[in-house]
């Protein structure tokens, strides 16, 4: 896990993972069971939920996940497939809500 969010009820934590996906947990409960997860093409360096961000088949608003390669991978001269993306995410579906984002380190 490489960044978290927590949800404006208190109730849902967001994961971020090299391993491609993202994960929405039931920290309300001991058994902190997993809500959602979402797939990325690539590996994820950061997590954010909006403010009415609600994980499951009935979930509501959006989470937002980017991620790429290494900075220190990263060439300045040519950018690549795999570099660095942001998408925005249904908090129900997973399905892109927005068009893919490329950005810059720094």
């Amino acid at each position: 896990i490489i960044s978290l969010a927590l949800a404006d009820d208190g109730a849902t934590l967001a994961t971020a993972s090299h391993d491609q996906t993202a994960k929405a947990v039931d920290i309300s409960s001991r058994e902190t069971p997993v809500l959602m997860t979402y797939k990325a093409n690539r590996p994820l360096n950061a997590v954010c939920l909006t403010p009415d961000f609600k994980a499951g088949p009935e979930g509501t608003g959006s989470i937002i996940l980017a991620g790429g390669k290494n900075a220190r991978d990263v060439t300045t001269q040519v950018t690549l497939e795999d570099e660095f993306e942001s998408k925005i995410l249904e908090a129900a579906t997973g399905a892109e809500k927005a068009t893919t984002v490329r950005a810059h380190f720094g």
